[in-house]
């Protein structure tokens, strides 16, 4: 089967080309403007000439704004599936610290934003699962510092109690449960679940795992994404957690990533590889 490209290309043809003519527009404006810069005061002539630039760079930022609207996404709710056993620390603070600038440029991208988590573990925890049901944040300070809250309460093996951790794969196959059954907003049309874990699904539950990423993406504008986190384990789950993650994100017809250290840009490729 042929490899996907997992080349870095975390913007379009159309945000590229509105970078490129925002730099060209500043490029020009600065060659016209920078000989009148020492010394405007003296001569009407170079004051009309500024005046007629700095015209042209209002026009030109007007044409900009228009591109970046055609750009944006639609209505936009996100699912992160996070997975908070113990290996999985630098990911649990990454998330704690980097929420808010998470969704200041998911909430640039799209008109509204929605956000629901799902903490998951192992399926021999005292509990498993721990569930943000997904509401409006972009436009609602206090649902954030509501996510914000929950956020900061998650830890490293929180559900564990007087459970047991003491095999590799973990409960991804109910994280997906819970993420698909959260209460999508009717007007998100992009709807997107990201799971992040080093780990796979209990083998017995992989093809369950698999065929629910399939049923959820058949709905036009719903992915399932996959972020593979590099951890300290035993490297021999290394290769059934790849091979698991890239399958799952395959029936999800969503991306398959690494974890390279932010968490923000994982998510950002997760959502717009």
């Amino acid at each position: 089967m042929r490899r996907r490209n997992r080349e870095i290309n975390i913007f379009n043809v159309s945000a590229l080309d509105l970078f490129a003519s925002a730099l060209g527009a500043f490029i020009l404006i600065t060659v016209v403007l920078f000989p009148y810069f020492p010394n405007t005061g003296d001569s009407p002539e170079r004051v009309a000439t500024c005046k007629q630039a700095l015209q042209e760079c209002r026009k030109e930022k007007q044409r900009l704004e228009r591109e970046l609207a055609r750009a944006q996404f639609p209505h936009l709710d996100l699912v992160i599936a996070l997975d908070v056993t113990g290996s999985m620390k630098e990911q649990i603070d990454g998330l704690k610290s980097e929420l808010q600038q998470l969704t200041m440029v998911l909430g640039k991208l799209a008109p509204s934003l929605g956000i629901g988590v799902v903490a998951f573990g192992d399926r021999k925890w005292e509990q498993p699962i721990f569930t943000y049901r997904l509401r409006e944040v972009g436009g609602s300070p206090a649902n954030f510092r509501d996510l914000q809250r929950f956020i900061d309460g998650l830890a490293p093996n929180m559900g564990l109690g007087s459970g047991d951790n003491d095999d590799y794969p973990e409960a991804v196959a109910r994280a997906l449960d819970e993420a698909i059954a959260m209460p999508w907003r009717a007007q998100a049309k992009k709807r997107i679940i990201v799971v992040i874990t080093d780990n796979p699904a209990y083998p017995e539950r992989i093809s369950y795992s698999l065929r629910r990423a399939e049923e959820f993406a058949r709905t036009p504008g719903q992915q399932v994404s996959t972020v593979l986190v590099i951890s300290q384990n035993d490297p021999e789950i290394y290769g059934p957690a790849r091979e698991f993650l890239a399958k799952l994100a395959r029936k999800g017809k969503g991306e398959a990533v690494k974890a390279g250290g932010s968490m923000t840009a994982a998510l950002l490729l997760a959502l717009l590889g």
